[in-house]
């Protein structure tokens, strides 16, 4: 009757009907049910932010220093000149852990893993222990470097100090200038290949099998393929 007399709403017949099947079929359903959509549902994870990989370092190697120069190295958290002295300007790292007096501290030296690109555009020199007679004579060693093409105040230098102990000799340019020495004439830089580093007493030893092994990880010319670390 309402249809015939209102025919309009025949039209409307269906959108006004299926809301009421939903109802019925609501009124069937236990109590405390709830009517779940046909599309799945989105959780927070679609709107999160992209997660992100924690950040690593590359172990670099050992350094020594005694309490008072290792302390200042874990205030700025890098390498100082605090044990440069002037007739011979390098800090000097160890590929693995080497034996010193018990008041040396032991330090790691590292740089992250995403500010690697720096310290791997750096040059990189092998100097053999006849190259330079006696060692470490400075005049000799610059005269070395400079004959093989590199600069020795911007080459990281590598030099086999004993058997099976390997130092890197990094000039200061690459080092912050140290407190104990702000009135002296010892060459500083600024931490452009992003070192990082935290010391403490030998005799809390960590990582026993830490080591660097480094022409694996970087060109380094005139190294001896026997020369394994």
């Amino acid at each position: 009757m309402l249809f015939s007399l209102y025919p309009d709403l025949l039209a409307l017949a269906p959108l006004v009907m299926i809301p009421a099947a939903q109802l019925m079929a609501a009124s069937a359903l236990p109590m405390g049910s709830i009517l779940t959509s046909s599309h799945e549902p989105r959780g927070l994870e679609h709107f999160s932010s992209p997660k992100t990989e924690p950040e690593t370092d590359k172990f670099v190697g050992f350094h020594y220093a005694p309490q008072a120069e290792a302390e200042e190295y874990n205030k700025v958290g890098t390498l100082t000149t605090a044990t440069v002295i002037e007739q011979n300007p390098y800090v000097v790292v160890y590929a693995k852990r080497t034996a010193f007096s018990n008041h040396y501290w032991e330090c790691q030296v590292h740089v992250p893993d995403n500010e690697m690109v720096a310290i791997n555009a750096v040059s990189k020199l092998f100097v053999p222990n006849n190259a330079v007679q006696p060692w470490p004579s400075q005049d000799k060693l610059e005269e070395y470097v400079k004959n093989e093409g590199s600069e020795s105040e911007k080459a990281l230098l590598f030099h086999e100090a004993t058997a099976n102990v390997v130092e890197m000799l990094i000039p200061p340019r690459y080092v912050k200038k140290s407190q104990n020495h702000l009135l002296e004439e010892i060459p500083s830089g600024e931490n452009s290949l992003h070192f990082k580093v935290t010391c403490h007493p030998q005799s809390r030893q960590s990582g026993s099998e830490l080591k660097a092994n480094w022409p694996a990880t970087w060109s380094i010319r005139q190294w001896p393929g026997s020369l394994v670390i």
